[in-house]
């Protein structure tokens, strides 16, 4: 059944035919020697004990242990067969009769043929190993080690130093590139030198990039005197910094001893907070490696003197022009520093350059309301308001967006000259292109910007300190905080501020634009407006509530101002909400 002649015989003993004989042990006997098995057996066993087959001796006994069928002598099998060797027994059992054939293999022959596989699978894996081993020792002499040399040349290089030289080795492809490797650093090294032999010549790059800078020399002069100062390509950087002129001093210090910024950045100081650099571009996808100075430069500077950078990207300069508009360019974009944090990077990536144009044109839009508001004139304030919001009423969010972008500006910028910022008034610097970013609809974007500017408008009451000329701007303050009292008069006014009533009254004119009855107006009528817009006060309670005497007289100062009547006004303010 399996092919093999030993289990032919053992089908022979196991398929008697019954109809010679009923009785089980006649009938094995018969079959035994009808079918020759003891020829097969005797063969078998002859074969074996010449070493011809790996069957072992085979021979029958029954269930007591009695010899059936030998072809050995019985007095060997009493002990010599079980000396060395292993007995396979078999058994096969026919009715009530049961007989085992024994089969005698020597033990050493059973795992004989696993020990030599054995051998042979340990040998092919002693193979495997050296030859692996040699190809990882070649891999790594050839390949890997010449590699890290490179890397760690490069890393040499990164670092300013221009001594390297790797010794050629490994495959042909990486040996020439090592060749190529060298003469890049013989390259940059000669470069050097020539740089260094024109800073002997005190006119070199940097000279000529800070009198630029300083306004002391033209592009078309430089131009004229150094032909070369334009070949190279080169980004114009600003970097901000509330500090003071040591530190800055200090920050040019940093950038002198690392190697890898002064081989690159060229350093100009326009005042104690401003500093301009020039970043050479030596590379086509320089954008990461100069984010990561930025980075690097930034770390240095806070962990060093404890200050934060904030940064303004430029784009490449590849001519006289492009100079003359990159350095207009990147001293209005330093002004984003009201709308960022204090170490920003302001780039491409950010906001896109018609984005940025178009907040810093609008932003000069807003310095009536800027200058206003640091002058705590609720009135105008809320005038200037009011008009925004009604410009921009039926707007895209995207649009009011960027229009209160360019009011942080305007007042960012009249904050510094009032001496303090946006950080000291609010606490922190905020990244408002992110906070106003997040605002979705146009209304959320207007209830934002009027808590924005009440909040300055306190902060600006409460810090005001106004010199006893600016009579106007103390005068519009008290206004302002006496509007309620529906006796106020001209003359109370005038007391306050130290002034007769006529040269009060001619100057307020003069300086306002408006006489102070229709200041006072003016402030009333606002303050009424935002009561029937908020609250549900009846009307005549907020004609008291902002001044007058009579529903009458105010029905008639509010009609005569905004040509529909308080309940009007009120109504079509429901309808829009």
């Amino acid at each position: 059944m399996g092919g093999k002649g030993d289990m032919l015989i053992l089908i022979g003993v196991l398929a008697p035919d019954i109809n010679t004989d009923r009785s089980g042990k006649i009938e094995m006997v018969e079959l035994y020697q009808s079918s020759k098995v003891a020829d097969q057996i005797k063969e078998y066993n002859r074969k074996y004990q010449n070493g011809k087959n790996r069957l072992g001796i085979t021979h029958i006994v029954d269930s007591n242990n009695e010899v059936l069928f030998t072809t050995v002598d019985e007095t060997e099998m009493a002990g010599e067969w079980e000396k060395g060797y292993t007995c396979i027994r078999t058994p096969v059992k026919i009715y009530d009769n049961t007989w085992y054939i024994e089969s005698y293999v020597k033990t050493s022959q059973l795992t004989e043929e696993f020990l030599h596989i054995s051998i042979w699978l340990f040998l092919v894996a002693i193979v495997l190993f050296l030859m692996i081993t040699y190809y990882s020792s070649y891999f790594i002499r050839r390949i890997v080690k010449p590699i890290e040399s490179v890397n760690q040349g490069l890393k040499e290089v990164e670092d300013g130093k221009l001594d390297v030289h790797i010794e050629p080795s490994g495959q042909y492809e990486i040996r020439n590139m090592i060749h190529q490797f060298n003469a890049m650093v013989r390259r940059l090294r000669e470069m050097f030198e020539e740089y260094e032999a024109k800073i002997a010549t005190g006119k070199n790059f940097a000279y000529y990039f800070r009198e630029l800078m300083a306004d002391r020399l033209t592009v078309s002069e430089v131009e004229k005197e150094n032909k070369g100062f334009f070949q190279e390509s080169f980004l114009l950087l600003g970097v901000y910094t509330n500090t003071k002129t040591d530190k800055i001093e200090k920050i040019e210090s940093i950038f002198e001893h690392h190697a890898k910024y002064a081989s690159r950045c060229t350093f100009y100081k326009e005042n104690a907070s401003c500093i301009y650099l020039s970043y050479r571009i030596m590379e086509s996808d320089y954008e990461e490696g100069l984010h990561r100075m930025i980075r690097e430069i930034q770390r240095n500077v806070e962990q060093e003197l404890n200050l934060r950078l904030f940064f303004v990207t430029g784009r490449p300069v590849n001519g006289p022009e492009q100079l003359e508009k990159e350095k207009e360019a990147i001293k209005e974009k330093l002004s984003f520093r009201f709308l960022m944090k204090e170490d920003d990077i302001l780039d491409e990536r950010v906001m896109a350059e018609e984005s940025l144009a178009e907040i810093l044109s609008e932003s000069a839009k807003y310095e009536a309301l800027s200058n206003a508001l640091f002058m705590a004139d609720e009135k105008n304030v809320i005038s200037e308001r009011e008009k925004l919001f009604e410009t921009y009423r039926m707007s895209e969010p995207e649009k009011l967006r960027r229009e209160v972008y360019s009011i942080i500006l305007a007042i960012g910028r009249r904050a510094e000259q009032n001496e303090t910022s946006l950080q000291a008034i609010f606490g922190q610097q905020y990244n408002y292109l992110d906070k106003v970013g997040r605002i979705e609809d146009t209304r959320g974007i207007r209830l934002w910007l009027t808590n924005f500017i009440n909040w300055i408008l306190d902060y600006s009451a409460a810090h005001l300190d106004l010199k006893e000329t600016d009579v106007v701007a103390l005068a519009k303050r008290y206004i302002s905080e006496q509007y309620e009292n529906s006796d106020l008069t001209l003359k109370d006014v005038a007391d306050y501020v130290g002034l007769n009533d006529k040269y009060f009254s001619n100057r307020f004119t003069k300086e306002a634009g408006e006489t102070m009855s229709e200041y006072l107006t003016a402030v009333r009528l606002q303050k009424a407006k935002e009561l029937l817009r908020t609250t549900n006060f009846k009307v005549y309670e907020i004609a008291e509530m902002v001044g007058y005497h009579t529903l009458e007289n105010f029905n008639r100062m509010f009609k005569k101002n905004m040509q529909i009547s308080p309940t009007e006004y009120r109504k079509s303010n429901n309808a829009e909400k």
